[in-house]
């Protein structure tokens, strides 16, 4: 477990796990490895500029650690169960801060109003004289012309447009593709774009009576930064199969140990007297 403290600047000062106290003018960030969370504690008399540093930091903190880490915000007074379970295990004090004393507001007195006057009787209006309209003669109507005869049109067929057919690739076929590709020595594997979502992968690579199996381990990633995202560092492999892309593969360089450049140099060197012994036997 490890716990920052965010100052006024943004910057993540560690602190030791005896001295934490959570003050409610503060905003602290705590590591936990075992379920990879990093809560983000703010407290509730702390600044709007701490609180809104604190998230960046965080993210900041989860592209070193690692995607499979999750940033959980966590406000003072509504901590879950998962944080809660960990400050009473390192015995951290939680003070909530006194809610602020209510203003008592006065209503208005009201004055009180005369009572109203009574209203005299309306006085009587005389009759309207109604006028008779004058006839109007009606004009003499004259049969309407007969209706034009329908005319037939013919209808044009509808062209539909020929959309091609896009069939559906299941998970499963799509791990199977990945088991078979071998990664180069000087990369690993990290990320998987499938569709619209993006997964962690990793080798897991077991021996059963001397031979060695690679298994894939992906979890989904349910929270992701928004907007851009600019994968430095990485270079994208694409799997087509039948005109479709499966997916896009995320390969991370790493530094290649020193049996691997021994593999390299030995198949190298294989190759090499390989293909010498040819060229012998054609002369």
């Amino acid at each position: 477990m490890q716990v920052y403290k965010i100052s006024e600047d943004g910057e993540l000062i560690s602190i030791p796990l005896k001295s934490v106290e959570l003050r409610s003018d503060e905003v602290f960030v705590f590591v936990e490895d075992k379920k990879k969370n990093i809560f983000i504690w703010k407290g509730t008399e702390a600044s709007v500029r701490k609180k809104f540093i604190s998230a960046r930091s965080a993210w900041k903190l989860r592209g070193e650690l690692g995607p499979l880490y999750k940033v959980i915000s966590v406000d003072e007074g509504e901590e879950p169960k998962d944080f809660r379970e960990i400050i009473e295990s390192l015995k951290i004090p939680l003070k909530a801060a006194p809610p602020a004393p209510k203003e008592k507001i006065e209503k208005p007195k009201v004055p009180e109003l005369p009572p109203p006057k009574p209203t005299p009787p309306p006085k009587p209006t005389r009759k309207p004289v109604i006028s008779k309209p004058p006839k109007i003669e009606k004009p003499e109507i004259s049969a309407p012309p007969p209706p034009p005869k329908p005319v037939k049109v013919e209808k044009v067929p509808e062209v539909k447009p020929t959309v091609p057919v896009v069939e559906k690739v299941e998970f499963k076929d799509i791990l199977h593709v990945l088991e078979k590709l071998d990664t180069p020595p000087e990369y690993a594997r990290e990320l998987l774009i499938i569709g619209t979502r993006v997964y962690a992968i990793a080798e897991v690579r077991t021996k059963l009576f001397g031979k060695e199996k690679v298994k894939l381990s992906i979890e989904l990633l349910d929270s992701l930064p928004e907007g851009p995202y600019l994968a430095e560092g990485y270079i994208p492999r694409v799997i087509i199969k039948d005109d479709q892309v499966l997916a896009i593969e995320l390969l991370k360089k790493t530094r290649a140990t020193i049996e691997e450049i021994k593999k390299e140099i030995k198949k190298g060197l294989e190759s090499y007297s390989s293909l010498i012994k040819k060229l012998e036997k054609e002369e």
